[in-house]
């Protein structure tokens, strides 16, 4: 795969936790420039292209950099069902905070499947191609830190009704009104959820 982007004149910066590795790709490639770190750790260069077959046993906290990062496009090859989770919509059985998260700072598409033959060694699993285009937060929340807090309970407990676990979780007050209180949070769509943390952020300025 980096023979081929290089083959396209791409100025291509490679990072590579293995040092074995890396260094065949220095002598395949010379003039490659390739950072031997841990890619979810290591201080990433600005890039128009972010391409990556993702360890899966770190696919969350290289994406969650990646969506603070400063791309233009991202291409990932993900496992299969961690892809249906990244794109998947409200009332759906893979809806999810991952879900949320990207939904909240990229435009996702699944691109289609790779079966375990695809690569060598084969994992146990099918894979799937993503790609990212970043975006603007799509909807107005008053705090997002409170926003994303609320996402991060509400899935925890998400067999719950909202005005239960905000009145457990949050310490909302019985008497005041809750949007979607008799609803649970995999019915709901971002832009809704954040109606609730208005609330939420409302009663407590209210209270304080």
């Amino acid at each position: 795969m980096t023979g081929l982007i290089l083959e396209r004149g791409a100025k291509l910066t490679a990072i590579e936790i293995d040092r074995r590795l890396a260094g065949e790709l220095m002598l395949s490639h010379p003039g490659l420039e390739v950072t031997v770190e841990d890619a979810t750790k290591v201080l990433w260069p600005a890039c128009d292209v972010f391409i990556s077959n993702v360890p899966y046993h770190v696919t969350s906290p290289i994406l969650m950099r990646l969506l603070e990062h400063d791309y233009k496009r991202a291409v990932l090859t993900v496992q299969k069902e961690y892809a249906e989770r990244m794109v998947a919509g409200p009332g759906t059985k893979d809806y999810s905070r991952l879900s949320i998260a990207v939904y909240c700072r990229a435009v996702c598409e699944n691109l289609g499947t790779l079966p375990p033959g695809a690569f060598s060694p084969p994992p146990k699993v099918s894979s799937s191609i993503v790609r990212l285009r970043p975006r603007r937060f799509p909807f107005k929340v008053m705090d997002r830190k409170l926003y994303y807090e609320l996402v991060r309970v509400l899935f925890s407990h998400r067999r719950k009704m909202i005005g239960t676990t905000l009145r457990r979780s949050f310490g909302v007050p019985t008497g005041v009104d809750v949007p979607f209180e008799r609803q649970r949070v995999e019915e709901l769509a971002p832009e809704e959820i954040a109606k609730i943390a208005d609330a939420v952020a409302m009663s407590r300025r209210a209270s304080g």
